[in-house]
């Protein structure tokens, strides 16, 4: 079904997931409850196709995404089946299938993370019969008052694999701990972790994640911020030497994740005199996934379309075709949609665009 051009994105309902750690106070503010409060639902998953892997989970859909298209609520992954090269793209269906090939999130944490690593796609299809490991981006929107926001990423005095799992296993964590430097972090800041990278997020940071359509994860403490984490939840299908052989132990400085693993933007065009389209994120980095960012004043713009995207409004409003769209407005672009009509408000606009990578053939 082809449709007329300059048509108005799919608005997606909210989708709180439940996860170990607490948070979710931010983003409860940005959806206007009159009762904000950190809890177990710290994140938001924004164009999910993905099922949340959690012990007890909600439903049989729990981390997949709902929007309504004329009227009717819909499972975003049926919207995709009825008419998949309409909402993603006839190359990006003939490379990929039907799936979107990225989760999006607002993540937003009251504490510390768990220590963890996601594996990459390599080891997951070769492990654990998987398409998709679970690189990462990481785009910092606000950090609470009175926090020291930061990040540890890789380990700046990398143990030896005997040296990790031995920590591990007897939850040694103050030498855990130990092979990290905190990294401060400021909004704004955008960065890519690769899968096999040991991490961690700090408190009172709040964040656009984007990231391989996985929920693959190994955590490394087992009780932390007062939750203790079932078997299930510690390594990738229960398997402590298959979790363990997945981290990258190369040693990385401060200065080394900064300059390898931090990104600055890149002017793709200017869209007006007042609007610039930036990429953040390009297949020269990673072939999981591509970011860009729309910063416009007020007034008219054309946004060029063609593509697949996940867009949030991050800060700022606009009117995108017809749909107002207010800060913390998550969208869908189909790509069948060669333009969007883009009317940004008083305060101007700055738009995140997630989007899916680019098919072989392109």
């Amino acid at each position: 079904m082809k449709q007329e051009p300059l048509q108005s994105p799919l608005l997606f309902e909210t989708n709180r997931v439940w996860r170990t750690y607490l948070g979710g106070a931010v983003l409860d503010r940005l959806e206007g409850r009159s009762d904000p409060k950190d809890s177990h639902f710290p994140e938001d998953w924004i164009a999910s196709t993905t099922l949340a892997r959690n012990p007890q989970p909600a439903g049989p859909h729990e981390g997949m995404s709902v929007c309504t298209v004329e009227g009717n609520r819909c499972l975003f992954a049926d919207l995709i089946q009825a008419e998949p090269a309409f909402y993603l793209g006839k190359p990006h269906v003939q490379a990929f299938g039907t799936e979107p090939r990225i989760l999006v999130k607002y993540l937003d944490a009251a504490v510390r993370l768990h220590i963890q690593v996601h594996p990459t796609a390599e080891f997951s299809h070769r492990h654990l019969n998987s398409a998709h490991g679970k690189a990462e981006a990481y785009y910092i929107l606000s950090v609470r008052p009175d926090t020291n926001p930061h990040l540890w990423i890789g380990f700046q005095r990398p143990p030896s694999r005997e040296q990790l799992r031995e920590w591990v296993l007897r939850q040694d964590l103050e030498n855990l701990r130990a092979a990290f430097d905190p990294i401060a972090v400021r909004p704004g800041d955008c960065l890519h972790i690769p899968g096999g990278i040991p991490h961690a997020i700090g408190a009172g940071i709040c964040m656009v994640e984007l990231m391989e359509p996985s929920d693959w994860v190994v955590r490394c403490e087992f009780e932390h911020n007062g939750y203790v984490l079932p078997e299930s939840a510690r390594y990738l299908n229960g398997d402590a030497e298959l979790s363990l052989a997945c981290f990258d132990l190369t040693p990385r400085s401060a200065r080394q994740v900064k300059e390898q693993l931090f990104v600055q933007p890149r002017l793709v065009s200017d869209l007006s005199p007042n609007a610039r389209l930036e990429t953040l994120i390009d297949s020269d980095q990673t072939s999981a996934f591509r970011m860009r960012r729309l910063m416009a004043g007020p007034g008219e713009l054309e946004l060029p379309g063609g593509e697949a995207f996940v867009g949030l409004v991050v800060d700022g409003n606009a009117h995108i075709g017809e749909v107002e769209c207010p800060t913390g407005s998550r969208l869908f672009f189909p790509a069948g949609v060669d333009s969007w009509r883009v009317s940004a408000g008083a305060a101007g606009l700055t738009l995140l665009q997630c989007l899916p990578p680019v098919p072989p053939a392109c």
